[in-house]
This record gives structure tokens, sequence and C-alpha cells, in this order.
């Protein structure tokens, strides 16, 4: 088959196309390139905002995010105050850096739940977690039963 102006019979590497749904089923349209995975350090390309693997324990993270909006605790200024200061004593996710990762803490979570016993402020019940660290965590504990 001879080639003629813009049409080729096979795409060069990395071109991806697919058949036309309106009017000369032998028309081709682009389709829309992969793009990163939203979490961090992940290599994975995806149609979606996260890939397969990260696109379940994103729904979990945004599940937990109102967990702790009933709970008046979370609002009050010890809290807050304790939270903060236990930011800066330790920055980095303690989950991550146990695997030799270095990422920023965005939250500080309780080991114990405090329905579950677990003291409010005390650094030895607190934990500093990335959000998707957070994520897995609750997610463990809500299949355990904590």
């Amino acid at each position: 088959m001879l080639c003629s102006g813009n049409q080729h019979p096979n795409p060069p590497n990395g071109t991806r196309t697919k058949a036309s749904t309106q009017g000369n089923k032998n028309t081709k349209m682009p389709i829309k390139p992969k793009r990163p995975c939203l979490t961090p350090n992940c290599p994975n390309l995806t149609d979606k905002t996260y890939c397969n693997i990260h696109e379940k324990s994103e729904k979990i993270k945004q599940r937990a995010n109102h967990t702790h909006t009933s709970d008046p605790f979370y609002s009050t200024a010890r809290w807050q105050k304790f939270r903060n200061w236990y930011r800066r004593k330790q920055p980095l996710c303690e989950m991550c850096e146990s695997i030799g990762l270095t990422i920023k803490a965005q939250l500080v979570d309780h080991i114990t739940p405090i329905k579950d016993g677990g003291k409010k402020l005390s650094s030895d019940n607190a934990m500093s977690l990335c959000r998707l660290c957070h994520a897995r965590k609750t997610a463990d504990d809500l299949k355990s039963g904590i």
C-alpha cells in the first residue's frame, strides 16, 4: 500500500489510534495519551487520575478524610497545638521512613484509636504520616475491626 499525504498504513511507534465512530469507519482518531499516576513516586501511567493500584487507596483516603468531622476533639486548640508540635518534632512520614523513603508528613494519627483507649495527647500514641500511608493504615484498621 502506498502512502499519500498524511496517511500511513502503520502509525509510528508510540502513536495510538482508534477507529472513528462517526462517518467513515476507516478514519482513525488519536487516543488521549496516558499520564502519570498522581500518587507520589508512582511510575505507572493511566487514563484516569490514579493508576489501578492506587485508585482504591485514594477512594479509601477520601472516605477517611470525613471521619474526624464528627468528633469535636480534632477541632480543639489542644489537639491542634499538639499536632503542630508533633509534626515539627517528626516532619517525615514514619511509615515511609521505616522503608527508607523520605516523604513529608501531612497528618498526625493516633496509633491506637481514642475509641479503643488510646491516649489523646500522648507522643507515644502519635505517628506522623503522609496521606497515602494514613489511608492505608485506616483501611487496615477498618479491615481488622480497630
